[in-house]
């Protein structure tokens, strides 16, 4: 879910109350996600951490209240996934893309997959360095920001 911490925009996750193990599965995204962010740094989402919402403060998510339970927070770094670039046209797809590496000529689209591929292989190569597998890569799970791309959804890894 999409919110707003200290005035920036923050992206919310939490556990589903109907599926068997989900917090437990939370818990575990927590800890890796806390890991990366420690250890390989810019190559996923800058994860913020976590916050507890008691009964006593719950409330219905469309009233712009969370409901009670674990909720993880991330920088909103990205409007636009790998998969958003690849759903358009050409044109526009090169236009997302190379509006992310603006150091690379949009005259010259293969130099800009070079790029995006190498990035994406140096921000795996950062994961894997530190012993954690993504096991979920996928042009869903990549956000293309200012600064290029990063992974997100470590809740398989």
């Amino acid at each position: 879910f999409l919110g707003e911490w200290k005035g920036q925009k923050v992206i919310l996750k939490s556990s589903k109350s109907n599926v068997m193990g989900a917090d437990e599965l939370l818990d575990s995204e927590l800890e890796i996600n806390e890991y990366v962010h420690r250890n390989a740094k810019g190559s996923c989402a800058q994860f913020f951490g976590c916050c507890e919402i008691d009964e006593r403060d719950s409330g219905n998510l469309y009233d712009e209240s969370l409901p009670a339970g674990l909720w993880l927070m991330w920088a909103y770094e990205a409007e636009n996934t790998l998969q958003n670039a690849l759903n358009c046209d050409e044109s526009k797809s090169l236009e997302l893309l190379s509006s992310n590496y603006a150091s690379c000529s949009s005259s010259f689209p293969f130099e800009l997959y070079q790029r995006i591929s190498a990035d994406l292989l140096i921000c795996l190569s950062k994961i894997h360095a530190i012993g954690v597998v993504h096991r979920d890569v996928k042009p869903e799970n990549i956000i293309l920001t200012k600064n290029g791309v990063k992974f997100i959804d470590l809740g398989g890894a």
